[in-house]
C-alpha cells in the first residue's frame, strides 16, 4: 500500500489504550490518534464512550470506571501495530461505501496488511 492511500483500519476495542491528552507524554508516538469524548455513559463496571476524531468520525469504546473521564475531555488513543489490520480501499471507492452491510460490500483481501506507523501522528504505514 502506498503512503497516503485510502484504507480501512480495524482494531479490537479492548486493544485501544485511551489516556487523557494532558497526561500523555508523547502524542507524536506511532499509531496514536487524537479525539474528544463527546458522549459518556456509566454502565456499572465501565464507561461507554463515543470519541470524536478530528475528521468528524466517531469511535465507540469502553473505558475503565475511573473519575478522570468526562465529556469534552481531549484524549489520545494508542493502537499497537500488532493489533491493527489495514485493508486498501480501491481507487474511486469511498470508504463509506465499504462499510455497507449489503451484498455489494467488497470482500476483504485474504490476508490483511499489517500496519506499522511512522513518526507522523495519526498516520499508519505498511
Amino acid at each position: 500500500m502506498e503512503d497516503g492511500s485510502n484504507c480501512l483500519l480495524a482494531v479490537r476495542p479492548e486493544s485501544v489504550v485511551v489516556e487523557p491528552l494532558d497526561s500523555l507524554g508523547d502524542f507524536d508516538a506511532p499509531n496514536t490518534l487524537r479525539g474528544v469524548i463527546s458522549t459518556l455513559l456509566f454502565v456499572g463496571d465501565r464507561f461507554e464512550a463515543r470519541i470524536q476524531l478530528p475528521c468528524g468520525d466517531d469511535i465507540f469504546l469502553s473505558l475503565p470506571p475511573e473519575d478522570r473521564w468526562r465529556e469534552g475531555l481531549p484524549v489520545a488513543m494508542r493502537l499497537a501495530a500488532h493489533d491493527l489490520q489495514v485493508w486498501p480501499v480501491a481507487a474511486g471507492e469511498d470508504s463509506d461505501d465499504v462499510n455497507q452491510t449489503d451484498d455489494s460490500m467488497p470482500a476483504p483481501p485474504e490476508e490483511p496488511v499489517v500496519a506499522v506507523a511512522d513518526d507522523s501522528p495519526g498516520k499508519i504505514d505498511e
